[in-house]
């Protein structure tokens, strides 16, 4: 992938072969949650909950992104970048099912069996399954009236819907971006259309995710929302591999193929 060298120390740091000492690892992470479970917890109990949206993006390098230096147009993120909180350091568990178990569970893939130690026994992995008590945050917000929204990619053990989430869009067939076959809707198989032509997963992610919000915004504005986009950004561009031209808005891949019927000039993230 073309962010394989902005992303080696993020890698090498997942597994503890680089970067800073497990134990401060540990430290920043509390320190983290210890901050914001204030703001949480106050936020469930005050009269006008937040809204939350929340995007996960797989095989992203940070430097991939406009805000960050990078060479991509991303400039709906870089407002939100630029009206909130950026990181200067951030550590993370280089996959995609820790990452998962971490973020919904608010715990440490290990101690949930979502992850594996090399050269240790115990702790599970990807087909590991969560403890009892290991409940997922939907399943917490909802008996403050919380509605939850899941699309992309799921990745974690058991059902969508039994961790709390109301509607779901789950993309099980990773290997294959251009078919909606392997797909669930609300935990669901989808049955793939004769015709597929113009379908891309992560343009159907996106507008599942879209389409919940505005459901929300006609027949549940008097309640909050959670959102998980769970997205595969760095895959949807090294899959197309497009190379988009500002002034004409011709897409061209690497084998000389012509999107332009799909371009918009000027088209930003």
């Amino acid at each position: 992938m073309g962010t394989s060298g902005r992303r080696s120390s993020l890698e090498t740091a997942a597994w503890g072969q680089a970067a800073l000492p497990q134990q401060n690892m540990n430290r920043s992470f509390l320190n983290f949650l210890f901050n914001l479970a204030p703001i949480l917890v106050s936020s469930l109990f005050a009269s006008e909950k937040p809204n939350i949206l929340f995007i996960l993006a797989d095989d992203l390098g940070y430097s991939d992104l406009g805000c960050y230096g990078g060479e991509i147009e991303t400039s709906h993120l870089d407002e939100l970048a630029a009206n909130g909180l950026r990181y200067t350091q951030f550590y993370n568990t280089g996959r995609c099912w820790p990452t998962r178990a971490s973020l919904l569970a608010g715990y440490y893939p290990h101690e949930i069996k979502r992850d594996t130690i090399p050269g240790h026994g115990g702790g599970g992995g990807n087909r590991g399954i969560r403890q009892e008590w290991a409940r997922l945050l939907p399943q917490y917000l909802k008996p403050y009236g919380y509605r939850n929204y899941h699309s992309g990619k799921w990745h974690i053990d058991g059902n969508v819907l039994d961790g709390g989430f109301d509607r779901s869009f789950n993309t099980r067939n990773q290997g294959d971006f251009f078919t909606i076959k392997g797909t669930f809707l609300d935990d669901v198989p989808v049955k793939p259309p004769k015709d597929e032509s113009g379908f891309y997963i992560t343009t159907a992610t996106a507008d599942h995710a879209i389409e919940c919000l505005r459901d929300h915004a006609e027949n549940h504005k008097d309640k909050p929302f959670f959102t998980t986009w769970l997205s595969l950004p760095l895959i949807f561009l090294c899959t197309l591999c497009l190379r988009i031209s500002k002034n004409t808005g011709t897409a061209t891949s690497m084998a000389g193929i012509n999107y332009a019927e799909n371009a918009t000039p000027g088209k930003s993230v």
